[in-house]
C-alpha cells in the first residue's frame, strides 16, 4: 500500500466509495490490537450493548474477516446496536465521536442515491438538514438511525441487482413514510 503511488485525484477532492478500505482498516485493527477482528468486535462492542446473539464475520480462504461486507447479525441485535448510537453511545461509544460522524463534509451530488449526503467513519449520513446515520449493506441491508424522530429501522434483504439506486430510493422513502406515520 505505501508503494502505491498514483492518485486520480488530490486527496478529499470528490468522494468514492471504496470497499477495500473497510477492509484495510479491519486489518489494521487486527495488526494494533493482537486480536482478530471477531473477537476484537465481540470484546469491545457486541457483548457491551447487551447482544442477544452471537454475530460473525464471513471469513476469506485465508481466515481474514471480510469487513467490508461479511457481518452477519439478527434484526434485533442490529436494532440494539442502532439504539447504542441514537443514545450518543451509551457509555460504548464517545458521544463525541457519534456527534463528529453526524458532521460529515456534505455536498451537491455527493451519490446518485444520497445527492445531499455524506459519508464519515464507516457511516453513510442521510443530509445535513436530519443528519441521519445509515450503515449500508451492498445487497439492500440498512440500519438507519434518526434523532429528529427518535427512531431506528432495521432492514435485512439482498437486492437482484445492486448497483440500481432505484432499491436505495425506495427505502429511504420506505423509512420516512414509517417515519410520518408513526410522528
Amino acid at each position: 500500500i505505501l508503494g502505491l503511488k498514483e492518485t486520480g485525484r488530490p486527496h478529499g477532492a470528490a468522494f468514492e466509495y471504496r470497499s477495500i478500505e473497510t477492509d484495510v482498516l479491519a486489518f489494521i485493527m487486527e495488526r494494533v490490537t493482537g486480536k482478530r477482528l471477531a473477537q476484537l468486535v465481540s470484546d469491545e462492542l457486541w457483548q457491551k450493548l447487551g447482544a442477544d446473539e452471537s454475530a460473525c464475520f464471513t471469513v476469506d480462504s485465508a481466515g481474514y474477516a471480510i469487513a467490508d461486507g461479511g457481518f452477519n447479525a439478527t434484526l434485533r441485535d442490529y436494532g440494539r446496536f442502532g439504539q447504542l448510537i441514537l443514545d450518543n453511545g451509551g457509555g460504548v461509544v464517545p458521544a463525541d465521536w457519534i456527534e463528529a460522524t453526524r458532521n460529515g463534509r456534505h455536498g451537491p451530488d455527493f451519490n446518485p442515491s444520497l445527492p445531499q449526503g455524506s459519508y464519515r467513519n464507516q457511516f453513510w449520513i442521510e443530509d445535513s438538514r436530519s443528519r441521519a446515520l445509515m450503515c449500508r449493506g451492498v445487497f439492500g441491508q440498512l440500519i438507519h438511525i434518526d434523532w429528529n424522530t427518535r427512531m431506528v429501522v432495521v432492514k435485512l434483504s439482498s437486492y437482484p441487482d445492486f448497483t440500481d439506486i432505484a432499491y436505495s430510493v425506495a427505502t429511504l422513502k420506505a423509512v420516512h413514510a414509517i417515519a410520518a406515520a408513526l410522528a
